[in-house]
């Protein structure tokens, strides 16, 4: 009987919880809120006039993407170079992505990484960036990277991967994008 008349109590406890809030709420009456001192603003934009909402809207820029393919790796050779292009004369090169995959025969505690060199006048700027072992047989190493890199006219975009154990074939697959600016 203990029992039944503690089962009872608790569960009229229960219904009383989550019955008296909606009680409390059943009473209140809604009320208008007045917003004041707000400014007017007037947007501006026409077929004549649109509003610019990215820079590829810049004419000067021309998209650029290019992609090469090494197979000089060998036994005793550690890096293998790729030339991407020359940059046009009157133009600058910016690089915006960098991506490389390089499958070699399996060797353990193998690591490949990669850089890229260009040359702004008479500067040469190399920016580096590891591969990513994805295992397997043959042994695949994929790298990608976002940058800002410059290239004047006249001069040549090269690729580099190095591999730290100078075993067995490879071969490297690089592909780069950014934009073409004129110079003036």
């Amino acid at each position: 009987m203990k029992d039944r008349n503690a089962r009872f109590t608790t569960i009229l406890l229960v219904v009383a919880c989550f019955a008296l809030p909606n009680i409390a709420k059943a009473g209140q009456t809604p009320s208008n809120v007045n917003v004041v001192n707000t400014p007017d603003v007037n947007v501006v934009n026409t077929q004549t006039a649109p509003a610019f909402v990215r820079d590829v809207d810049n004419g000067a820029r021309q998209p650029f993407t290019v992609t090469g393919t090494s197979f000089v790796w060998g036994n005793g050779i550690s890096d293998a170079p790729i030339n991407i292009t020359t940059v046009r004369e009157g133009k600058r090169l910016v690089v915006e992505q960098v991506s490389v995959t390089a499958i070699m025969e399996p060797v353990p505690n193998q690591k490949v990484f990669a850089w890229i060199e260009t040359t702004n006048g008479t500067t040469v700027f190399r920016y580096y960036f590891g591969g990513n072992d994805l295992g397997g047989d043959p042994q695949e190493f994929v790298g990608s990277s976002q940058l800002k890199s410059y290239a004047d006219g006249g001069t040549v975009v090269r690729m580099v991967t190095h591999r730290t154990t100078a075993m067995g074939a490879g071969r490297v697959d690089v592909t780069l994008s950014g934009y073409l600016i004129d110079l003036p």
